[in-house]
């Protein structure tokens, strides 16, 4: 019994590789279509879900809290209210300004930060008072 083996073309690691995605045009977009609207006055039919997020996760006084895509504030407000220490970070600006409008006038302290790292540099395990949300 023989068996033939048919041989396939080499091709270049290279051209099978897919294209890396253009984050740019991503983010450019999304910003776009979540400025297009008023999302505020959406998010803050949500309200109950920053309390509810912060209430899971048992955040106590002085912990500090990175709000991830925050929107206009729901979980950041609810963390501060907490008397957290506490950072939104969204890609819209509009909504950042909202967040910390309301924050405002509840009295409550949140930094805002427009532009946060992709990918975190340090290897270490974040400590035990720090805590990344998003809802």
């Amino acid at each position: 019994m023989s068996t033939t083996t048919t041989a396939t073309p080499h091709r270049h690691a290279t051209s099978d590789a897919p294209a890396a995605p253009n984050y740019e045009a991503i983010k450019t977009k999304q910003r776009a279509a979540w400025s297009a609207g008023d999302y505020s006055v959406v998010g803050v039919t949500l309200q109950i879900v920053g309390e509810n997020l912060c209430e899971a996760l048992d955040l106590r006084s002085g912990q500090r809290v990175l709000d991830v895509a925050a929107g206009n504030g729901n979980v950041s407000l609810a963390a501060a209210r907490r008397f957290c220490d506490v950072t939104s970070s969204d890609y819209v600006p509009a909504l950042l300004e909202r967040g910390k409008q309301r924050a405002e006038i509840d009295g409550l302290v949140i930094t805002s930060a427009r532009q946060m790292p992709r990918r975190c540099r340090s290897r270490r395990r974040p400590s035990t008072s720090s805590r990344p949300v998003s809802a």
